[in-house]
């Protein structure tokens, strides 16, 4: 993915280290399903001869592999990805046949010559990146005749409104003295109170005693904390894996707390980055509106604009245009 601050960088550079084939965590954890993987399966089956194929924002190389999958005339066809992170893929994919992969590389100053490729597409990355920058760019490096296909989030799609619901709840955790604060206060008490637990008995042992009123204190807030969440975000928070992690958290077992805690919540800031990249990434409806007038000064004809559906809801927009210079 391509997104330009430090934070979000490192926030993507942790998520696909983790080895996720898509940007939508475990909802896709074998690679893209539905409506979406048939646009691509579509767009893959139909290629022939010795196609040249640059695929943005590749990430762990989902896209890439279900072409690698479907193209019947695969080894005539070479296929190359490109992601701003820096990935370090966990198998040899990026060193078979005709694959490139090339990480680290800003979609908005291609390091490709002109016309190099018969065919750009991004499924969910594009959008990510300075639009007409990188629009400029595809322009470039196309071959006369040849045609680009995006499939982005776009602001009223269910999955766009769906990660807004649960990027509320997120920032709303993360807020000063809210759940995360009182979760953690309440962590360090009980370890305090672990750490002092030999010398309860002992006639002066104000450590333990203070840990343990300093804990109810924190369980008190935290129970006050969650309801309001529930209360604001009932539907986000029972969807989210937060209450799964707190009672494992809080089970007597749960060995290393303060450490657990501390890890989770670099997960869920690293989460939150990328939730509120999706979200700012969404194509507005003016910028939709404006798409048409941006391809056609570049030499893009054919100019087609789609909504994608699944069960009559709106999950992304795609994007078709072939270029003529």
């Amino acid at each position: 993915m391509l997104n330009n601050s430090n934070n979000d960088i490192k926030a993507w550079d942790s998520y696909w280290s983790q080895g996720y084939k898509t940007s939508f965590g475990a909802l896709f954890n074998n690679g893209y399903e539905g409506i979406i993987k048939n646009i691509w399966e579509r767009f893959f089956i139909n290629l022939t001869g010795a196609n040249e194929v640059l695929d943005l924002c590749t990430g762990n190389a989902s896209l890439l592999r279900l072409g690698k999958q479907t193209i019947k005339a695969s080894s005539q066809i070479k296929l190359t990805g490109v992601d701003y992170a820096d990935i370090r893929p966990q198998d040899s994919f990026g060193e078979e046949a005709n694959i490139d992969l090339l990480f680290n590389v800003n979609i908005e100053k291609l390091p490709f010559r002109n016309n190099s490729f018969d065919y750009v597409i991004s499924n969910f990355g594009f959008e990510y990146s300075d639009i007409k920058k990188s629009i400029n760019e595809v322009a470039r490096i196309l071959k006369p005749g040849g045609k680009v296909l995006l499939v982005c989030h776009c602001f009223d799609s269910i999955l766009i409104k769906s990660n807004s619901e649960e990027l509320l709840l997120l920032e709303e955790m993360f807020e000063k003295n809210n759940v995360l604060d009182s979760l953690t206060g309440l962590i360090d008490a009980l370890n305090t109170k672990e750490q002092n637990s030999l010398q309860k008995n002992t006639e002066v042992n104000s450590a333990y005693q203070n840990a343990s009123e300093e804990a109810e204190k924190y369980r008190i807030a935290l129970n006050a904390r969650l309801t309001d969440l529930a209360k604001n975000h009932h539907q986000a928070l029972e969807e989210s894996e937060f209450l799964v992690f707190l009672k494992f958290l809080l089970n007597k077992n749960t060995k290393d707390k303060v450490e657990v805690l501390a890890q989770q919540k670099i997960a869920l800031f690293h989460h939150k980055l990328r939730l509120k990249a999706m979200v700012d990434a969404a194509l507005s409806c003016q910028t939709l509106e404006s798409f048409a007038s941006l391809l056609a000064p570049l030499g893009f004809k054919n100019i087609e604009i789609e909504n994608v559906l699944d069960n009559n809801n709106k999950i992304a927009i795609k994007i078709t245009a072939n270029i003529i210079n």
